[in-house]
């Protein structure tokens, strides 16, 4: 049986990339995962987009500390025996645990598992396949919400 992952997501003032972050984590071929947002005292409508998501995710609230604190409040709150850390503007590709996770079970020395740079569509640097990709991730989530 696979270990319980806790994904802690910080955000502040995030609500445009919240649900995309999200959903990319959903979309993980690992199972058992649990989602933790803590909202770092966001102004925005961040706290609207957490709350309309699946019950699956956690939303926790707290006052403006810094991503930091964050963080530890969304481990404090975390039950998974596994630990993985997503801001709220990154887009998981869909294997991203499932090719960590073993390095970290199978080796007790490891304590962290990189994966190279994460997709950012909007960066200057991004690949063609990243755009691609994260197109493709879209359009798929606008298609299962008209259903």
């Amino acid at each position: 049986m696979n270990p319980l992952v806790s994904v802690v997501i910080p955000v502040f003032n995030g609500e445009r990339y919240l649900r995309d972050a999200v959903q990319s984590v959903l979309d993980q071929r690992y199972a058992p995962l649990e989602i933790i947002i803590v909202d770092d005292g966001s102004t925005d409508g961040t706290a609207t987009v957490a709350q309309s998501l699946p019950e699956a995710v956690s939303y926790l609230h707290h006052t403006n500390q810094g991503p930091a604190a964050a963080r530890n409040r969304g481990i404090e709150q975390a039950r998974g025996g596994l630990i993985a850390f997503a801001d709220a503007d990154d887009l998981w590709p869909p294997a991203k645990l499932e090719l960590q996770l073993p390095y970290l079970i199978n080796e007790p020395a490891i304590e962290i598992a990189p994966l190279p740079r994460p997709c950012m569509p909007n960066a200057k640097s991004a690949s063609a396949s990243c755009r691609a990709s994260v197109s493709r991730m879209r359009a798929k989530a606008r298609t299962s919400k008209s259903t």
